[in-house]
């Protein structure tokens, strides 16, 4: 019997550092928001999950405008801190539903259980945010960031909302930057794509 009671504790002890390893491995080191690696489990997971109860989903994409000039002029020190603090916002003002990944250096995906128009009502308070709290930073320039919204479509695949979000950040980088452009399917004008750069003063 005690044998066969260390033998579990042993085992339920192996199941918990596993579970405890593999959800270090699905998080990024300087942010703690997900991985790419956590991409491709959770996300796939977590858009199935909304088709099957009819749940709107949007793909966010995002990345800080003129990252490199920061990291440059600053350090790649100052450089993390200005991960850190929008990796904190993004915590502190999306929804607890949402799933932010830090897709690779600057850019983020955010994926958000919203329609087209809350997920820029969402995606708007975090441009906001930023501009308040990382101006508090050293800078002599305002840390702003650009956003690319698309809502995925019944018949899409998680790629064709992600294709459609990183050409609506290219619209905003290349219109102005921090802003938020979204990508609408208007069955009206023949299943085009429409821009609309939302930008607040």
């Amino acid at each position: 019997l005690i044998v066969a009671l260390s033998f579990s504790m042993l085992w339920l002890i192996n199941a918990r550092l596993v579970k405890s390893i593999n959800d270090l491995s699905h998080l990024d080191a300087l942010t703690g928001l997900y991985n790419r690696r956590a991409m491709e489990v959770i996300v796939p997971n977590l858009v199935n999950q909304a088709r099957e109860k009819n749940t709107p989903i949007s793909i966010v994409m995002t990345d800080v405008d003129d990252f490199k000039t920061i990291n440059d002029q600053y350090g790649h020190t100052t450089g993390d801190s200005v991960m850190a603090t929008i990796a904190t916002i993004f915590k502190q003002t999306l929804p607890e539903s949402a799933c932010t990944v830090r897709f690779g250096g600057d850019e983020f995906m955010i994926v958000l259980l919203a329609n087209t128009e809350n997920a820029k009502a969402y995606t708007e308070l975090v441009r906001r945010s930023i501009e308040r709290e990382t101006s508090l930073l050293a800078f002599k320039n305002q840390v702003t960031m650009s956003f690319g919204i698309s809502e995925l479509m019944p018949n899409d695949s998680l790629q064709d909302a992600l294709t459609r979000a990183d050409e609506a950040l290219y619209c905003s980088k290349h219109t102005g930057r921090n802003q938020v452009t979204t990508f609408q399917d208007e069955s009206e004008v023949g299943g085009k794509f429409i821009q609309t750069p939302t930008k607040s003063a």
